[in-house]
């Protein structure tokens, strides 16, 4: 008898294992399907009103708050937003009528924001905005990647002050990869009729790679010269050879045929030098353009460390 209650002891101890693997299961199941409906609900018209509510309720300690008139489109994959608002705490300085945007929200999962596509339609910066002042010191860098295959500004509308007297529209073209071992900046834009602006950069330590290259042409009216308040036309350089472990180059401004900047750039291995001389006159005035005078001799050393500059 004693064999058989231990029989029936471990059938039953089974069966409650059973049950309870049931219900972990079903638990588990359930949980999952509660998460895919959810996701599923939020990329319909009554779930993309939600999110774009959600957002515009949110202000970031800076003051920064966007809002988003309607959301079209897969909000995991293309989607399109109208009429974005972007404020600080002196209210909205940027708009958007059209924005699109292709994205991987997948490649959160491994702290990565990967952005195939990202265009601007037709907006307007009304003024340069203002944001609190931060009580934290922090990286200047994300912690986490960001990957922007194509980033397009069509005809971005300047305000009148803002580049000059005129209102101004912009053009850009641009490529971003900020990673922990790679940083890539590769930027094509028309600023007004007359201003082009031209960068590459493209640093990553572990395959010994470093290019730099760098163009601006700037008309005397146009719109860099005047969102920096110059009233000059300005041509400006960078070029250089080599490697991360070792690459020179060198930088000349002019203007008019005059030479503003002469410096040579130095890259050992992240350490980023500058040796040479620049004529301020033009960017500054009263006291301190006077004490500085027309020739100043430069020399620095910048590296970047724990997404930081440090120099």
């Amino acid at each position: 008898m004693a064999g058989t209650e231990t029989v029936e002891s471990g059938i039953g101890g089974t069966s409650a294992r059973s049950r309870v693997g049931k219900w972990v299961f079903c638990i588990v199941a359930a949980t999952i399907l509660l998460i895919v409906g959810a996701l599923v609900a939020l990329n319909t018209p009554p779930g993309e009103r939600f999110l774009a509510e959600r957002i515009a309720a949110r202000t970031f300690p800076n003051g920064l708050n966007i809002r988003i008139g309607r959301i079209d489109g897969n909000l995991y994959g293309a989607a399109v937003l109208h009429d974005v608002r972007v404020s600080d705490p002196e209210g909205v300085f940027l708009t958007v009528p059209r924005a699109e945007i292709d994205w991987k929200p997948v490649a959160w999962l491994s702290n990565r924001l990967e952005i195939e596509g990202l265009a601007l339609r037709q907006a307007s910066l009304l003024r340069m905005p203002s944001f609190l002042p931060s009580e934290e010191e922090g990286p200047i860098l994300p912690g986490f990647d960001i990957s922007v295959d194509r980033l397009e500004v069509d005809n971005l509308t300047l305000a009148a002050g803002l580049a000059g007297q005129r209102s101004a529209n912009v053009d850009l073209l641009a490529r971003l990869q900020v990673e922990d071992r790679r940083l890539l900046i590769e930027a094509d834009g028309k600023l007004g009729q007359d201003d082009r602006l031209a960068l590459l950069l493209d640093a990553e330590p572990d395959a010994d790679e470093f290019g730099l290259s760098l163009d601006i042409e700037t008309a005397a009216e146009g719109a860099l010269a005047g969102l920096v308040g110059l009233d000059r036309p300005y041509v400006a350089r960078i070029r250089g050879n080599g490697s991360w472990s070792h690459w020179d180059g060198s930088l000349l401004a002019r203007s008019e045929g005059d030479r503003l900047a002469a410096l040579k750039i130095s890259n050992r291995s992240g350490k980023i030098g500058l040796v040479g001389r620049l004529d301020p006159s033009d960017f500054l005035s009263g006291l301190v353009a006077k004490a500085l005078g027309p020739n100043v001799a430069v020399k620095s050393e910048i590296a970047i460390e724990s997404r930081t500059f440090q120099g």
